[in-house]
């Protein structure tokens, strides 16, 4: 027994070492074309499952049985290789980029990188010098550029914000922008207001802060499989920034300069009449009366009052001066409105006149400037085999086309990163970013520039003659009281104050003033524990101050007596991703990665806004010149919790499996349900990898793909319980506490929850809350042919927003104005094209083409039992809304009544007047849909042609349908002020039927057309036909566009010539033109822009700033 045991001891030991024996040691390294080392290429034995992987610097080792055996070298971009290795040799190997699948590695979510051609659902890459073209906001630089991406640029106004929509939105009354991430951290790109965004200045969203010198990509994630993994944070989709690192230069420092100077000007402004004076019914009235719209006689029949009994006097007609009314008045009547020198202008047939035509001023041409940008970056970048660094500096000073409108920005980036062994390794990267500007009042209020200069009547000048628009000779009247001098007159106060604020005053003593000071950043620790187990652990942040300041001196319109607004803002963005990857090569044909994520998020708002009334000095914007002080302090907190499991499957490099779950625990959820699941699961065929395709000379790639997913919204903070604060809105507008009596609008005034104002009402909580629920499909196809010169990517989607988070409203005797429920949902289907090409590539020449195309449609489904309507924002006469049966955003107002054939009914009651007999009858019976600002598709066609050293882009940028209201043009006709007022005192007859309402609103039609003569004038305009009358269909209009959004042409140096320099290693000199041509059939400002900014309520213009179009002059030089 003891022998047989020997025996055996024996031959396994033999056995053993002739194992050992026959194993042998194969290492090497593996390097690009470039010779830059490769890590993480998979490296595996043929015919087996063993393998390894290479490390940071490319290296490997791997025990082969034998002698000899082949090894499969495998990278995500680079072409696979089969090369024979000996045992006991070095084996070094050169892996050749994949001309197929070149540029297809993509960054998805939580910022992992995967190969484009594993992904089952569609993502959009821009890369980081195709935003280099519009370095003010890196949204609007996406602008046809990515299908399914709809971006608004609101205003040419510097720092102003642009609203970004990936397939149509999702959330009735919540946030609809997606999610931005930026190195793995979820950044803020909110928009902080102080007045309603429907007046007050253009806000910026806090992207505006990015430098786009330091973006290396940006991956844009449209749907719901694309984004499920970071969950309730990005039910919107999600843009994924990765910033530029350092390299292995082998030591040596690589310093880059990038400068650009760029000049602006509008591009598109109303048209307005430039025939008719200041006055009413065709009489001249100046502003002693004061009069604010030009409804007075032909200026070509008017001339300036004599005051001398030589009306021959040639020493009198130059000889005038601005009276303390803002009239343009004799030299010794400066003072005195009793003297008849006062009234200026008189018909051209008075005794009095000097026969001296009547001086047309064109206010709006004078008071826009052209803008200066003045752009300059410098970046430092290296390292070795084991570190690698890049610091940037950056600095941008915009002056925009209002004059004395800046904005601002100063960015410093620092990023690293290290292998400490070759097991364990880091990165980090922090940014400091200052920002801000002086901003000024736009849109609805009568401090905005838009209404004090576009009403100006042709007859007044409103810089007085200044060449500067810092002199206060064109706003302040010499009457030692610092009144403002308008074309409004006293209208506001009656003693100081006008109707509407010289726009000059709007600019020099009403500047918003705000200044960001932001921190942003995130360190990552990576840990290979296993060749088949990797521990990771990432965290940063994003946190900001924001100080603003908003004074309305004495005399200002909005308010006569003066008001001050303080605001201030304290943001922060805490997260941390723990992460476990296992990797395993199942057998030869199939491949796992499965990766746990443990994510922690927490959010942190503070926002402080006293705001001061009734000011004592002028001059003086300090809080403590207030009367009355008016505070709100608001403090905002939100936390998740999460865990993530993400599995993907890849077998024979053709079939992609990916699934996924999520599992978020809210703090805005109700504590006995606040944690939910979301799923995703996709697949992709790439059927181009078949033997019978996979040497085809036409078809070069092909794949289909197939997803569903699920994602969702949580609920905004507090809508669990009943917090309040004090009647007042951080506006200023309201008296102070008026609890416990009824406001104007019958709701209880006093406290009011979750701080909203009076006008809406307290807010009852819901304990039983759940999160909006987004449910989306997609299936697409991917084909390139002809190896690769021409590319098609089509995609589908339909998608169900459901359990919307409303303010359904309650009766007034709760006390309450409205209960926040589940309720509603929005339904958004299309379909997204993408197609590239080269239909020319020669030796010196190359012509590149990019075409994307969508279109998108959303319909709102059932609200809640009794509510068929919620409005997003807007005026009295046009308001957006979530309608159900509409698209979300419609635009609701009045039409013109209508018979069953859809005739408009023209009234045939002479005794109803001028104005109203002959011209079309209001239906005040009900508000409908005029339309919605969401076009019927959008598209992006860009050519970029290459010859030697010269490259030239062109980027078509294209808006099929959509409405919007032109607010502007409404009010503009009311004033005497439009285009198309030039009309007044013409004659026409209405196409429709002839009939009228009786006594209890019913139609009673004539039986006949309509044939009566109407003459159009001012009681048409100013009632029923213009904008201020119940009707805003005929200023609904269509929104479309064609524009070319940008050009460039670049020379980029022969590096032979600069190598003479012996230190100038790259110099590429450009011009760059932006919206440099517009085709619309908007009769307003561009289409592109929106009173809102980023807000919900888009389509709505009503004295929107005007954009701009841009020439620029760029250098690009590295040393």
């Amino acid at each position: 027994m003891k022998k047989m045991l020997l025996f055996f001891v024996v031959f396994l030991a033999m056995m053993n070492m002739t194992t050992y024996a026959q194993q042998q040691l194969v290492a090497g390294k593996v390097t690009g074309s470039d010779g830059a080392p490769l890590p993480l290429v998979t490296i595996q034995i043929k015919g087996t499952t063993k393998g390894t992987t290479t490390d940071a610097n490319g290296n490997y080792k791997l025990s082969i049985d034998g002698n000899s055996a082949v090894l499969i070298f495998r990278s995500v971009g680079y072409q696979n290789k089969e090369v024979a290795a000996t045992g006991g040799s070095a084996l070094n190997v050169i892996l050749l980029a994949d001309n197929k699948n070149l540029e297809e590695v993509v960054v998805t979510a939580l910022g992992i990188k995967r190969e484009k051609k594993s992904l089952g659902y569609s993502v959009q890459e821009v890369k980081g010098d195709q935003l280099m073209n519009n370095k003010d906001n890196v949204i609007s630089a996406m602008s046809g550029k990515v299908a399914g991406v709809q971006v608004t640029n609101s205003t040419g106004m510097p720092g102003s914000s642009s609203n970004i929509i990936i397939r149509g939105n999702q959330s009735i009354s919540g946030n609809n922008q997606p999610l931005f991430v930026i190195d793995g951290i979820p950044i803020d790109n909110s928009v902080n207001s102080t007045e309603s965004n429907l007046q007050g200045v253009q806000n910026s969203n806090r992207a505006i802060d990015l430098n786009p010198d330091d973006i290396a990509s940006m991956s844009v994630l449209k749907g719901p499989a694309a984004t499920a993994l970071y969950g309730i944070g990005a039910s919107n989709g999600a843009i994924i920034i990765t910033t530029k690192k350092g390299s292995n230069t082998a030591g040596k420092m690589n310093v880059s300069v990038n400068s650009s100077v760029t000049w602006s000007q509008v591009n598109k402004l109303p048209e307005f009449q430039t025939k008719y004076a200041q006055g009413s019914n065709g009489m001249y009235m100046g502003a002693d009366v004061p009069a604010t719209r030009s409804w007075g006689p032909d200026v070509k029949n008017l001339t300036y009052y004599n005051n001398t009994s030589d009306p021959n006097d040639p020493n009198n007609p130059g000889n005038y001066l601005w009276s303390y009314l803002g009239n343009l008045t004799y030299l010794n009547d400066v003072t005195d409105p009793s003297k008849p020198g006062s009234t200026t202008i008189v018909g051209h047939k008075d005794p009095h006149g000097t026969g001296a035509p009547v001086r047309v001023y064109d206010n709006v041409k004078d008071f826009f400037v052209t803008g200066h940008t003045y752009d300059n970056s410098v970046a430092l970048s290296g390292g070795n085999d084991k570190t690698s660094y890049r610091l940037s500096l950056s600095n941008q000073k915009n002056n925009g086309v209002v004059p004395l409108s800046t904005f601002n920005k100063t960015t410093v980036r620092l990023s690293a990163d290290s292998k400490m062994t070759d097991k364990l390794s880091s990165s980090a990267t922090i940014a400091y970013i200052n920002s801000g500007g002086t901003r000024i009042p736009q849109g609805g209020g009568v401090s905005g520039i838009g209404l004090g200069l576009y009403r100006t009547p042709i007859t007044f000048d409103n810089k007085n003659g200044a060449t500067s628009p810092t002199d206060p000779r064109a706003y302040i009247l010499p009457d030692g009281q610092g009144s403002q001098r308008a074309f409004s007159g006293f209208g506001g106060d009656g003693v100081h104050t006008p109707v509407f604020d010289n726009p000059y005053w709007s600019i020099n003593n009403e500047q918003f003033k705000d200044e960001v000071n932001r921190v942003m950043g995130s360190a990552t620790i990576s840990y290979d524990a296993f060749k088949w187990l990797n521990i990771s652990y990432r965290v940063g942040g994003d946190i900001y101050s924001d100080r603003r300041k908003q004074p309305y001196p004495l005399y200002s319109a909005i308010q006569p007596t003066g008001m001050i607004m303080e605001d201030q803002y304290l943001n922060r963005i805490l997260n941390s991703d723990l992460f476990l990857t296992f990797h395993k090569q199942l057998n030869r044909d199939l491949d796992m990665t499965f990766m746990y994520d443990n994510n922690l998020y927490s959010f942190y708002k503070e926002n402080i806004a006293p705001t001061g009334n009734n000011l004592t000095f002028q001059n003086f914007n300090n809080l403590s010149n207030a009367v009355n002080i008016l505070a709100f302090e608001g403090v905002f907190k939100q936390r998740r919790a999460s865990n993530i499991g993400d599995l993907r499957l890849a077998y024979k490099d053709q079939l992609f499996l990916h699934a996924s779950g999520r599992v978020d625990k809210s703090s805005t959820l109700p504590r006995d349900n606040n944690t939910f699941f979301y799923p995703s699961i996709d697949l992709g065929w790439v059927f181009s990898e078949l033997n019978a395709l996979k040497n085809s000379n036409v078809l070069s790639f092909g794949k289909v793909r197939v997803s569903y997913a699920e994602v969702g919204n949580d609920a905004p903070i507090y809508y669990l319980y009943p917090n309040y604060v004090s009647a007042f809105f951080a506006d200023g507008f309201t008296s102070g506490i008026t609890f416990p009596f009824a406001t104007a609008n019958g709701n209880i005034g006093g406290f009011m929850a979750n701080g909203t104002t009076s006008s809406g009402g307290s807010r009852l909580n819901n304990p039983n809350l759940k999160p909006e629920r987004i449910k989306q499909f997609e299936a697409g196809v991917e084909l390139k042919f002809l190896k690769n010169r021409i590319g098609v990517d089509v995609a589908y989607y339909r998608k169900k927003s459901i359990d919307q988070i409303l303010a359904v409203p309650v009766s007034s005797t709760t006390g309450f104005g409205s209960i926040v429920l589940n309720a509603g949902e929005i339904t958004n289907h299309g379909v997204e094209v993408q197609i590239n090409a080269t239909p020319i590539k020669a030796r010196n020449f190359s012509w590149d083409i990019m075409i994307n195309w969508a279109a998108n449609r959303s319909l709102v489904g059932e609200l809640y039992p009794g509510v068929d309507q919620v409005g997003l924002g807007g005026y009295t006469g046009a308001v957006a809304s979530a309608m159900k049966g509409q698209p979300y955003g419609a635009i609701f107002g009045n039409k013109y009544l209508r018979d069953a054939q859809g005739n408009m009914v023209i009234e045939d009651r002479p005794s109803e007047g001028a104005g109203k007999y002959g011209f079309p009858i209001p239906d005040l019976s009900k508000s409908v849909s005029l339309g919605s600002f969401n076009p019927d598709w959008i598209s992006g066609i860009g050519n970029t042609f290459s010859y030697k050293n010269f490259s030239l882009y062109a980027l078509v940028d294209i808006k099929k349908g959509g409405v919007m209201w032109n607010g502007t043009r409404g009010a503009l006709v009311t004033y005497g002020r439009a285009k198309e007022t030039e009309n007044r005192g013409s004659t026409t007859v209405f196409k429709g039927v002839a009939g009228h309402l009786d006594d209890n609103g019913n139609t009673v039609l004539a039986g006949k057309s309509n044939d009566v003569t109407a003459v159009l004038g001012q009681a048409w305009y100013t009632g029923n036909g213009g904008g201020f009358g119940p009707v805003a269909e005929p200023f609904i209009e269509d929104a479309g566009y064609v524009r070319l959004r940008e050009v460039s042409l670049f020379y980029k140096f022969n590096p032979k010539l600069l190598g003479a320099t012996k230190f100038i290693k790259g110099l590429e000199i450009g011009f760059v033109g932006r919206n440099l041509w517009l085709h619309t059939k908007y009769t307003g400002v561009d289409p592109d822009g929106s009173l809102t900014g980023a807000g919900n309520a888009q389509g709505l213009d009503y004295f929107t700033a005007p954009s701009t179009k841009n020439y620029s002059l760029q250098l690009k030089l590295s040393l």
